[in-house]
């Protein structure tokens, strides 16, 4: 849809939310309607949960690397550049999924322990993350 029937369609959404006191579920990749619309995420990566948090936290502080990864390859208005950036590799094969976490074969940080399907487990107040490198960087 064209930018200004998206837009007309957020406020509706918007003003129904407020006026009836609804919960809304919007499922999208982008980013921008995300940012605009919604007090908490949930970021998904092959097809599992991977974090979950305050709208405003997952955006300012990311923890699971393909979240900081999702969020470095966003283009922004405000910065220039001659290339986008994009996150290495490619998605696993949802038919026959790797063993463990789904994203460690794309993750700068994977180590040993990816190899197990990590849990999606409390990281802080009003934060989840499925992730042994950011459970590790948490207990440090």
């Amino acid at each position: 849809m064209d930018v200004t029937i998206q837009a007309m369609i957020l406020e509706l959404l918007a003003e129904l939310q407020e006026r009836l006191k609804l919960s809304v579920i919007m499922i999208t990749h982008d980013l921008g309607v995300i940012a605009q619309m919604s007090h908490r995420v949930a970021v998904m990566y092959a097809g599992k949960i991977v974090e979950v948090g305050l709208a405003e936290d997952i955006f300012e502080r990311p923890v699971h690397p393909y979240t900081q990864g999702l969020l470095r390859a966003t283009p922004r208005p405000d910065e220039v550049t001659e290339r986008m950036i994009a996150i290495e590799g490619v998605p696993p094969n949802l038919i026959s999924p790797p063993p463990g976490c789904a994203f460690a074969s794309r993750c700068e940080q994977a180590g040993e322990s990816c190899g197990l399907s990590p849990s999606l487990t409390v990281y802080e107040e009003n934060r989840m993350v499925s992730c042994w490198c950011a459970s590790k960087k948490q207990g440090a």
